[in-house]
């Protein structure tokens, strides 16, 4: 082989290497914008969802004439656990929104993954405190004390739903969002 041929065969393999880690790069970028639109898309549920929420409680106390001190409470507990996790996922949105592809992706990708990590495990904990602290102060309430005790085992109930439901849900839409930020870390 003379010069000319090996320098041929060389640029062919340059072509190929760049071609491919073009594609590569590429679907990287794909992967995580849609993690992102996901992300985002659970974040806008969750909002309507608790701004829903809202108002039919206010609607209810309006209509009623006023609650009970005891659905006051509730309310005020859920929604002080609730503020931390949303801010927290606002964040990990907007972390991941201002990856900047040009520069260091893996290190932003490193950033925006351990920042969502975090974000869940602080969600998992606020969602186990909310449900016990419900559930102690539903029976340090004397209007709960009060009920029939099948109301008692039915809001307890409740509450156990609440919190396996809630647990399986962070973990099947956010949860897997981190697994896909994970396996572009890896790549």
């Amino acid at each position: 082989m003379d010069f000319d041929q090996l320098e041929n065969i060389w640029k062919k393999a340059d072509n190929l290497a760049t071609r491919d880690s073009e594609a590569a790069l590429h679907q990287k970028l794909m992967a995580v914008t849609g993690t992102q639109r996901k992300i985002t898309k659970y974040f806008r549920f969750e909002m309507i969802v608790m701004v829903s929420s809202l108002i039919f409680f206010g609607a209810v106390a309006v209509l009623n004439g006023g609650l009970e001190p005891y659905f006051y409470k509730l309310l005020v507990l859920v929604l002080i656990g609730s503020i931390p996790i949303n801010v927290r996922l606002f964040l990990s949105m907007e972390r991941i929104s201002r990856i900047d592809y040009s520069y260091d992706l893996q290190k932003n990708l490193i950033k925006a993954r351990n920042h969502l990590k975090i974000t869940i495990r602080v969600y998992y904990t606020l969602v186990v405190f909310s449900a016990l602290s419900l559930a102690i102060m539903s029976w340090l309430d004397s209007y709960f004390l009060d009920l029939p005790f099948a109301w008692q085992i039915g809001v307890m109930v409740y509450l156990f739903i609440y919190l396996i439901t809630s647990l399986y849900l962070v973990n099947k839409l956010y949860g897997r969002r981190l697994k896909e930020l994970e396996k572009l870390v890896e790549d």
